[in-house]
């Protein structure tokens, strides 16, 4: 029997190959058979940017909603009665001081200054009498053709027909100032801002038929609270913003008598580019209140925060704000009444403290007693991660 034997030739090329495979899939092949490594947890807890709670200062601010006006208007009217035969202008127009307006039908004025006329001339022609007579009579009496009562009764007569006469002068002057009266001038340069009546309209004296709005200027119409007037006085300065302009200001003008609500009209004469702006948009005035010690709210009490620290609650003047404490690093949802909202800021006189680290950005995503991590603080008020 004989036996068959096989030579198999390696080739080196391919060993090597083999063997670079083998330590490349190695640590494959040991990862796989040993554990799994472990997955790395997220962080989840919310970051939140805390403010400390400041106490109010010595002043506080308050805001009003007012009306911008011109700071000179006239209500124009006729001074006498009649019918209005001409209206020279319409709402809108700019006007110039002496500017005629309207007319009046002038007959009967014309009418009536004819007769003062007329009457005038009698009156001087019966002066002109009296004196004559009394100057012949007296000579006569001289020389002894008439009594000393006859004489007297003369003179009487004479003052009467000089009283007379002054009465006619009075009535002439009267007749023309009517006449011209049916002549409605502007009194100042301006805009009629409105046209209260039609052409042909039965006018009575004094009734109003058109509204100028003077150049010279606009101010700032409010009503103050009788609660805010301590303070409020005549000069004291404001800020005006009326849309995205802002302003200087001062109270010009404080009404003797509070109108509805108890409140005081007052008028704030502004300073500044106030070029474009109309009369009647909405303006907000800023104003500074020392505290009195009969106020209703004790000033210097309250906590100030930014705004955007409140969730607003479900009843009037009232919210929420998050406290955090700095070692658990919760957060405490407290109810807080707000006595003032000014223009960044409000003010708490029920709920907060000076001091508390309150949080002013994620509120709403807060609940009471959740774990956050806050930003550290840079400078004054700010934060940084």
């Amino acid at each position: 029997m004989s036996v068959s034997r096989r030579i198999v030739f390696c080739d080196p090329r391919q060993h090597c190959l083999s063997s670079l495979l083998l330590f490349v899939l190695l640590p494959f092949f040991m990862a796989a058979c040993g554990d799994k490594p472990k997955a790395v947890q997220a962080d989840i807890t919310p970051r939140v940017k805390t403010v400390t709670a400041q106490a109010g200062g010595e002043q506080r601010f308050r805001s009003l909603v007012g009306e911008l006006q011109p700071a000179e208007v006239w209500n124009l009217a006729f001074p006498v009665q009649g019918r209005v035969i001409q209206l020279a202008v319409n709402e809108g127009d700019k006007v110039k001081k002496g500017q005629v307006l309207a007319r009046l039908d002038p007959m009967a004025y014309e009418l009536k200054l004819k007769n003062a006329q007329a009457g005038l001339q009698s009156a001087m022609t019966e002066r002109k009498e009296k004196r004559d007579a009394l100057a012949a009579q007296s000579k006569l009496r001289e020389q002894g053709y008439m009594t000393g009562n006859m004489l007297e009764k003369q003179r009487v007569e004479l003052a009467a027909s000089e009283t007379r006469l002054s009465n006619s002068e009075s009535a002439l002057a009267l007749a023309k100032r009517d006449l011209d009266y049916t002549l409605l001038l502007a009194p100042a340069d301006g805009r009629i801002s409105a046209r209260l009546i039609e052409a042909f309209a039965d006018v009575n004296a004094g009734q109003a038929i058109m509204r100028l709005d003077g150049a010279a200027g606009l101010r700032v119409a409010i009503r103050v609270p009788d609660k805010l007037m301590t303070g409020f006085d005549l000069g004291t300065a404001v800020k005006v913003q009326i849309g995205e302009r802002k302003l200087e200001g001062k109270v010009s003008r404080i009404d003797a008598r509070a109108t509805a609500g108890d409140a005081f009209p007052s008028y704030i004469s502004l300073s500044g580019d106030t070029t474009g702006l109309r009369p009647g948009v909405t303006a907000n005035v800023q104003f500074a209140l020392a505290g009195v010690a009969n106020q209703e709210v004790q000033f210097g009490k309250n906590i100030i925060v930014p705004l955007q620290a409140i969730v607003p609650g479900n009843a009037p003047g009232r919210g929420f704000a998050f406290v955090l404490d700095g070692q658990s690093s919760k957060v405490r949802r407290v109810e807080v009444r707000i006595k003032a909202v000014n223009e960044q800021d409000v003010e708490i006189d029920e709920g907060l403290k000076a001091g508390d680290e309150v949080v002013v950005a994620g509120v709403a995503f807060l609940s009471d007693g959740q774990v956050v991590k806050a930003l550290l603080k840079d400078g004054k008020g700010g934060s940084r991660i």
